[in-house]
């Protein structure tokens, strides 16, 4: 997909693909002339695919701030970010992550309270 068609999806393979491959430069100038940062704009999931990249690279203050953004957007499945997703290893302990993942627990309670029913 990254290689190949035009459109989101490419770009956030091209960009996680060149993060990857370790190539922190080109990955960096990618996400800066394509369209994802506008996309990521959209809804709760697509600043936690830039994040995920930013990771990869070594970029934590930049991932945690897309992070940031996708909770604040709604993204609050904690348990995925903490034990499931090996992108975000490297941050777990760090406080900024944890602030962030306290906000999302916030957001987690807040909804199961609204679904609770009598």
């Amino acid at each position: 997909i990254a290689n190949f068609g035009e459109g989101i999806w490419s770009d956030f393979c091209q960009f996680l693909k060149l993060a990857l491959e370790k190539q922190r430069e080109p990955a960096l100038t990618f996400l800066q002339s394509s369209r994802i940062s506008d996309y990521a704009m959209t809804d709760e999931y697509y600043p936690l695919f830039i994040a995920n990249g930013l990771t990869v690279i070594g970029e934590y203050e930049q991932a945690l701030t897309w992070l940031e953004r996708g909770v604040a957007w709604g993204f609050c499945n904690t348990n995925f970010l903490r034990n499931y997703n090996p992108f975000m290893h490297p941050l777990l302990e760090l406080p900024r992550f944890k602030q962030i993942m306290a906000e999302a627990d916030h957001q987690q309670a807040q909804i199961r309270g609204a679904l609770e029913f009598e």
